[in-house]
This record gives structure tokens, sequence and C-alpha cells, in this order.
């Protein structure tokens, strides 16, 4: 399945192209603010920050991934499901896809926003940092299959958790690696000079290519194996 979902990189590359571009645009104009607003931010914990500068830029971070995701990952999915995935490419979808994928990484955003600026003991900012981890793990996942059906209303969440337990093994499969790479890029990162972050965004778009394949992948297959059931039904 891996395989199959990196084969899609090269099998599409203009969804791929623009996704990433968009990301490192991101990471290179972050990088500059950075070095003009925070000159010393290699030198800083992250209880050092300005609070107001750690929620506006992971709100703003929140908004750019949302309008990247909601742009991109639509004409990626078109080209992997082509014909059968039909959902146009019109602004009332993009603003449905936007608002969805805008929605997970505000809570991601709060969620960590609450590990590192509460008054909590090692243990529990531990526990909290992980938890934080594993939801992030899982919002490129739900939100492909969320996509790959279109539909964002309590409703298409139903039917897309559905999908997830019913392939299980697959999906767990992914959020695992995810959690490791995700742990060794926060690890990493701090330490990396500022010309390299842009490249590590980079990396982190293509993987984030893979994982949007992949889960596409899996979509897939679970909707083959439920007309298989009716076909033998019938």
């Amino acid at each position: 399945m891996f395989k199959l979902a990196c084969s899609h990189l090269k099998s599409s590359p203009k969804a791929v192209i623009l996704y990433s571009g968009l990301i490192v645009l991101y990471a290179v104009i972050k990088v500059y603010g950075e070095s003009i607003y925070l000159p010393d931010k290699k030198e800083m914990d992250l209880d050092d920050f300005p609070k107001h500068y750690l929620l506006l830029s992971g709100i703003i971070t929140a908004i750019y991934f949302a309008i990247a995701q909601a742009i991109a990952f639509p004409i990626f999915g078109r080209e992997i499901d082509k014909p059968l995935w039909k959902i146009p490419p019109t602004l009332v979808n993009f603003f449905k896809f936007f608002s969805f994928w805008f929605a997970l990484h505000l809570l991601s955003l709060m969620l960590r926003l609450l590990i590192f600026q509460s008054d909590l003991v090692f243990e529990e900012q531990f526990n909290l940092y992980m938890t934080w981890l594993m939801f992030t793990t899982t919002i490129l996942p739900l939100g492909a299959t969320v996509m790959f059906y279109g539909d964002t209303s309590w409703t298409g969440i139903k039917q897309s958790l559905t999908t997830m337990f019913g392939q299980f093994p697959y999906y767990l499969g992914v959020c695992i690696i995810t959690f490791f790479i995700y742990i060794y890029i926060h690890e990493i990162y701090p330490s990396l000079p500022n010309y390299a972050l842009p490249i590590i965004e980079l990396i982190g778009a293509l993987i984030d290519c893979i994982i949007f394949a992949y889960c596409w992948e899996v979509c897939k297959k679970h909707r083959d194996e439920l007309e298989n059931m009716d076909d033998l039904d019938f």
C-alpha cells in the first residue's frame, strides 16, 4: 500500500508540487519574519516566547495549512481516484474543506498551547504532550478520509470513522509511523539552522502527500470491499 501511495507522487506531480511549494513558501516567510521579530529565537525556551506571538503564529499556521490542503488535496485525490471522485473544485467545496482542516489544526494548536502555557507538573505535561502528538498524527488520516467522502457534516465524519475502524490495521500502521516521524522532527527542529527549516518542511510536505495518498487508497479498498459484499448479497 505504501509503495502504491509513493507512486502517486510521480503520477500526480501537479498537486504534489503545488502543496510542497505552498508549504516551503510558508517556511521561508516564517524564517524571514522570525529573524526580524525574534532574532534570539535559538536561545529562547518555549516558555520565553511572547504568548500573543505563540497564539497569533499558531492561528496563522493553521489557516495557511488549511488553505494549502483545501487547494492541493482535492486535485491530488481527483487524480488518484479518477474518474470516480468527482467533487467539483467550487468555492463552496473549498470553504467546506478549508473549515474542516482549519478546525483540526486549531484543536491541535489549543492543546499545544494548553501544554506549554499551563503550570502542570512534568508527568502531567508529558502525558498531555503525548496526547497532543497522538492527536496530531490522526489529523491527516482523518482529514483525508473525510475528504474522500466529501462530507464534513457529523454524518460524513461518522462515515469516515466507520471506514477508519473498518480498516483499523492500515490506519494504525500509518499513525504509528507518523507518530515516530513527528517525535524525531520535534527533537531535531530546534537545533537546526534557519536555512535548513524550509528543507525540513519540504520533506514534511512530501510525507503529508504520501500519507494522504495512502489513506485515499485505503478508502478505495474499503469502498471496493463494500461493493463486493453488496454483490454477494445480491
